[in-house]
């Protein structure tokens, strides 16, 4: 049997950056002054689509001033690159074999500004020709706070941040916005419209067997959504796997179960409301088509009242 296992409130934060922050192992940062939002002990990761063009890593870095009041004027902070220190010690510390990623192959802005009366104040790194770098090594940046001026302290335990990079050689890998209906006979009976943002991740790399993380249940899960579009959080036992057809472009929705002795299948939806669907992916603006669910009469017509249905567009945003 399917199973919803939590309800959570609906929260929708747009994503405004080009590489997505995959996760991190901050637990906070207790020093007053200036510093970044990831203490030294923690790490970044991000994953790179392997291209030429440029790829930008910003928005989840900030330098941050953690002192009781937000200074009035400017501050002026200098940064510098600790790659290689920052990468051989974290190696040393984990028995890893991460590489300093060339020098060439990054830059990022030395000088900083926090204006008076911010907390806070982004950082950007941009990455360009991630093709010509083997796909099988984690690189690693380190950046470290040199200076800040105007007698700003600096945090000492967050004065320096390391970020892992990982490569894909997927064209499908990345972070998407999910738009379209959803029907559930009790939670959505409306099949009212929706969007939320969710992540594909080639977990083969290169055969395009994409399944679907959503960073709202923080999982592999179904979304849900509930009273006109706001999520309802999700199946805690089907799995999405998309699966592409590159001769055609043509859509699989494969449905996985983690959880044995529960029914997990999907099934096409071709036709609804007098609509007609195919589950494809369009190599040209990088989005998929997918119309599939539940109990659907026949493998193809949606019946109100039994199906459980999602009719989506999933957009490209840009890497994870």
């Amino acid at each position: 049997m399917n199973k919803l296992f939590r309800t959570i409130p609906f929260l929708f934060i747009p994503v405004l950056f080009l590489a997505c922050k995959k996760s991190s192992t901050d637990t906070g940062v207790e020093n007053a002054g200036i510093g970044f939002s990831i203490r030294n002990d923690a790490k970044a990761e991000f994953t790179l689509q392997n291209i030429p063009g440029k790829q930008l890593i910003g928005d989840f870095l900030f330098i941050t001033n953690r002192s009781e009041n937000a200074a009035q004027n400017n501050i002026h902070i200098q940064l510098e690159d600790k790659t290689t220190a920052l990468v051989n010690q974290y190696n040393s510390v984990n028995g890893t074999s991460v590489v300093p990623l060339p020098s060439g192959s990054w830059s990022f802005s030395q000088l900083v500004t926090l204006g008076g009366g911010n907390s806070r104040t982004p950082v950007f790194i941009e990455v360009s020709g991630a093709n010509s770098l083997p796909s099988n090594t984690k690189y690693g940046i380190g950046l470290k706070i040199r200076s800040a001026d105007g007698n700003a302290r600096i945090a000492a335990n967050a004065e320096s941040i390391l970020i892992i990079l990982d490569l894909t050689n997927s064209v499908y890998d990345g972070r998407y916005a999910m738009r379209g209906q959803y029907y559930h006979p009790s939670i959505e009976p409306t099949f009212a419209q929706h969007i939320t943002n969710v992540e594909l991740r080639d977990v083969s790399y290169t055969s395009g067997h994409l399944r679907l993380f959503w960073p709202f249940s923080g999982g592999y899960n179904m979304p849900f959504f509930q009273n006109g579009g706001n999520p309802y959080c999700c199946l805690s036992d089907n799995i999405l796997e998309v699966r592409v057809d590159p001769s055609t472009n043509l859509v699989t929705p494969v449905c996985l179960n983690p959880d044995p002795g529960t029914d997990c299948f999907f099934q096409y939806v071709t036709r609804y409301n007098g609509n007609n669907y195919q589950n494809r992916y369009d190599p040209t603006t990088k989005t998929f088509y997918l119309a599939f669910g539940h109990n659907v009469v026949g493998g193809t017509v949606v019946i109100p009242g039994s199906n459980r249905v999602w009719i989506d567009t999933l957009t490209y945003l840009g890497p994870r």
